[in-house]
């Protein structure tokens, strides 16, 4: 009971603290709708109204940075997180929030050696064989020390900060709760969603406390880099980590882009900014499992030009047909197909219902345009800036996409910044064509088809031998009356869109069904004229049924050969 107390007495102190600090940063309407059957009149009345006014040559956006920075670290977090959501927040508002920092003064090294102690039972001193007691780096969330292990290897220590989970635990309910009051309140907001982003951010960041699933991620990067000598990523020693502690390789190099650094130890820009971009392209075409903040202070410069990452808190995953469907947009977008464009901006987001598809059209014509004109005068072709470009038209269409695309085109930002200091003459739009092309040819080659081939044949035989069953069930239905069928307009231009596919696969069906039998029987009749044995009509007949799955596995996996313009 008197724990409960406590509790609700913190809750409180922090909701002052919030209410507090939106009055001083002159929001407060925002806070009058917060007063929802005078929930909080106690709190409302011991606010100080002294330092009202004081951020009055602020913009409105930049006074919401300034309120996430000044309610901590959950706040903070949350506004880097949503950052990556151009597609609910106006671009000001965006900017501002890729400004918050995550730097914070260190806590004791008391403190640390508790945690260490309580995590593996042992003190520090048998656990490392010496470890730098002052940090060489403090964020909101975890601090970082140097240490040796007992064979001498050195190492880098992640601490997670003490009460951190309790604190943004609370933070997120009064979250929720003022996201409810508010989007119940003021019907304008409703279009940010706010409730959804806070169970993202919710879902985010605890996936970011929780220091194993931060290891998982750094063991799968280690895994898709383990044969390439151009990259490193840290080896992981699970025996000194935990929910709470990562104890990995200490990297040793030089700032990314800390040019003068770079060239003082005779390394090569231009070949580390190929290197870079290189790695993640790779990571997006090749793995679909992308570090999702290749900022400079993430990536390392060591000797002989290796790339080294750090810091996998926060990694991005993007589906198999997603990473087909984006490396086919990238190269319409090259072609200046605009019906490609539009075809592949579709199937990102399962095919939205268009209800201007002509001024679409237009939108997408102009797109093309302005980066014709923008290429015609050398234009430094940043693939992520062209993705922005694009992003503004999949907005103002209420076209849906998925979340990763906001996340991924955040992160392709990151590493272009990157390269484009190390060398400024690197064409982007190179480099990357020869990663998508080589994801659609391993995607289509061969291989691939032999494998979904048999795939098919599995789900054909098995839907062939579950086929008089269901019918039968269907027909009981029927004659019992228990038969029912609903409909629900929502759109002509879909369903018939899938009545036709569906008519087309089942036509394809029954044409390979009957030239496949029709075949057999040929085969066994031995009909004449003969070709090695076999009937020259059945080698026809499977001629036929070759070419018919051919087009029906090219229809099921969405692949288009790609259109030229009228």
């Amino acid at each position: 009971m008197i724990g409960f107390f406590f509790r609700q007495l913190r809750h409180a102190r922090r909701y002052n603290k919030i209410l507090s600090v939106l009055i001083k940063y002159g929001f407060d309407d925002y806070v009058a709708y917060l007063e929802e059957n005078h929930r909080f009149p106690l709190i409302r009345k011991i606010i100080s109204r002294q330092r009202f006014k004081q951020a009055v040559n602020y913009s409105k956006w930049e006074k919401m940075r300034k309120v996430c920075e000044e309610l901590g670290p959950t706040f903070v977090k949350f506004g880097q997180i949503i950052s990556n959501r151009p597609d609910l927040l106006p671009d000001d508002l965006i900017n501002e929030l890729k400004k918050l920092q995550d730097s914070v003064p260190p806590f004791p090294y008391k403190q640390v050696e508790e945690i260490l102690h309580k995590e593996f039972g042992k003190p520090v001193e048998k656990l490392y064989a010496s470890f730098d007691p002052t940090p060489i780096a403090s964020a909101s969330m975890a601090q970082v020390h140097k240490a040796v292990l007992h064979d001498g290897t050195i190492v880098a220590v992640k601490v997670q900060r003490p009460g951190i989970k309790v604190m943004i635990s609370q933070d997120i309910l009064i979250m929720r709760d003022i996201a409810k009051m508010l989007a119940r309140r003021i019907p304008s907001l409703k279009q940010f969603d706010a409730e959804g982003l806070v169970e993202a951010f919710a879902d985010s960041i605890q996936k970011e406390l929780d220091f194993i699933h931060e290891s998982w991620n750094l063991q799968r990067f280690r895994h898709q880099f383990r044969e390439d000598p151009e990259v490193y990523v840290p080896n992981y020693y699970k025996e000194l980590s935990s929910g709470k502690v990562i104890t990995q390789d200490f990297i040793f190099g030089v700032k990314i882009s800390d040019l003068e650094k770079i060239k003082a130890q005779n390394l090569d820009p231009k070949i580390l900014a190929k290197r870079t971009l290189s790695s993640f392209y790779r990571q997006l075409f090749d793995y679909g499992f992308f570090h999702a903040d290749p900022h400079a202070g993430n990536i390392i410069a060591q000797e002989n030009n290796i790339v080294a990452y750090l810091d996998f808190g926060m990694m991005g995953s993007i589906m198999k047909r997603d990473m087909e469907n984006l490396g086919n947009l990238i190269l319409a977008i090259e072609e200046k197909n605009v019906k490609r464009i539009i075809r592949y901006i579709h199937f990102l987001g399962d095919i939205s219902i268009i209800n201007d598809s002509r001024q679409l059209e237009f939108d997408v014509h102009e797109f093309v345009g302005k980066y014709s004109a923008a290429q015609s005068e050398k234009y430094q072709d940043n693939i992520s800036d062209i993705l922005l470009e694009l992003k503004d038209i999949i907005i103002k269409h209420n076209l849906k996409v998925p979340a990763h695309f906001f996340l991924l085109t955040r992160a392709m930002v990151s590493a272009e910044g990157i390269v484009r200091q190390l060398d400024p003459e690197l064409s982007l739009t190179d480099e990357i064509r020869p990663y998508i092309i080589s994801m659609i040819k391993k995607d289509h080659g061969l291989v691939s088809f032999g494998r979904k081939f048999y795939n098919f044949a599995n789900e054909f035989s098995s839907y062939m031998e579950d086929f008089p069953n269901d019918l039968r069930q269907v027909m009981r239905m029927a004659k019992n009356g228990q038969f029912k069928v609903d409909l629900q307009h929502k759109g002509v231009d879909p369903m018939i869109y899938t009545m036709e596919k569906v008519s087309r696969q089942m036509v394809l069906t029954i044409l390979i069904a009957s030239f496949l039998v029709g075949s057999a029987l040929l085969v066994v009749s031995q009909v004449p004229p003969l070709w090695y044995g076999m009937s020259a009509w059945a080698w026809f007949g499977f001629g036929v049924v070759f070419v018919l799955l051919v087009l029906m596995i090219s229809s099921l996996s969405n692949y288009y050969r790609p259109e030229k313009e009228d």
